[in-house]
């Protein structure tokens, strides 16, 4: 049994597969084998077919697969998780979003591949995004606030400016990169992670050691 998790209301009601968003005191599950890259903050997107070496590790910051009993994975402490589905459980992905694979748009590519591969319609997909450093702490500099501006015309829920400090947000920045690519079921999991302590923070902690770990299976 896994304890101390999250799970997404929107993903729970897929048939066919299982998924957590890990907190402090995350269980593995003991008997079952969950896949991970060597994430680089990048935009790479990896496919998992049934003949793949699950023992190479890649790198790479996303993850596809209709591949049964297998769990994908992503290790998150502040960054975005995105967990990926769609109604008839026809696959599974998992993305590692932070500010260079946000910036680099991660998620639509994502989603290219899976509309390529899985010949499905964007508005059966479900999304969910789990918990990562909100607006209320992710604080930028002014000219990464530009680049970001500048490149994707950010939406007014994508960040605040109070004063001369500039904060994105994140999770609302993937959100509305999903609804551009024709993906409307996403379910956002609103939790800061440098707020709550239940939850690794890179910035609240100045340590790489430790992370969240979101994990999703085709059963």
């Amino acid at each position: 049994m896994i304890e101390n998790y999250l799970n997404s209301r929107l993903l729970s009601s897929i048939n066919g597969i299982e998924h957590y968003f890990g907190k402090r005191d995350f269980i593995f599950p003991n008997l079952e084998k969950v896949y991970f890259l060597n994430q680089l903050h990048s935009d790479k997107v990896i496919s998992v077919s049934d003949d793949f070496d699950c023992n190479e590790q890649k790198d790479g910051d996303a993850i596809i697969t209709s591949k049964r009993n297998l769990f994908i994975g992503v290790r998150t402490a502040d960054c975005v998780p995105i967990l990926l589905s769609d109604e008839s459980s026809s696959f599974i992905a998992v993305v590692h979003a932070g500010w260079r694979g946000t910036f680099d748009n991660i998620v639509n590519k994502t989603i290219e591949r899976i509309l390529n591969e899985f010949n499905c319609n964007p508005e059966d997909i479900i999304a969910a995004l789990g918990p990562s450093i909100g607006v209320c702490c992710y604080e930028v500099s002014k000219p990464l606030w530009d680049k970001f501006d500048h490149e994707h015309s950010l939406f007014p829920d994508d960040f605040s400016q109070i004063g001369e400090k500039y904060y994105l947000n994140l999770q609302s920045i993937n959100r509305n990169f999903l609804k551009n690519s024709g993906v409307q079921q996403i379910d956002l999991l609103a939790k800061c992670t440098k707020c709550e302590d239940d939850f690794y923070s890179y910035r609240r902690d100045k340590s790489k050691k430790n992370s969240q770990i979101s994990i999703i299976k085709l059963n």
